[in-house]
């Protein structure tokens, strides 16, 4: 779960050009303030965002969550499992 939720930050990132950029986009949505050093700490997995911030993240980023859950996991990960 840590893995998908860094690569839809670093994708909404990517998207957003910098960090900065995205955290101004999803304020507004989740009505409190960050950096752009919570959200490196969230695409590296240093920490996890809060959930209602997790959904602004994609929306800004033009992801659909329901597309990254429903994702087959990798080989690799399915090995992590065992």
């Amino acid at each position: 779960m840590a893995t998908m939720i860094q690569e839809i930050v670093g994708q909404a990132r990517s998207r957003a050009g910098k960090g900065t950029v995205l955290v101004r986009q999803i304020e507004p949505l989740v009505g409190r303030r960050y950096h752009d050093a919570n959200v490196s700490a969230w695409a590296t997995g240093r920490s996890v965002p809060p959930a209602d911030v997790l959904l602004a993240i994609a929306k800004v980023g033009g992801i659909s969550l329901e597309e990254w859950l429903m994702r087959k996991p990798s080989l690799e990960a399915r090995l992590q499992l065992m």
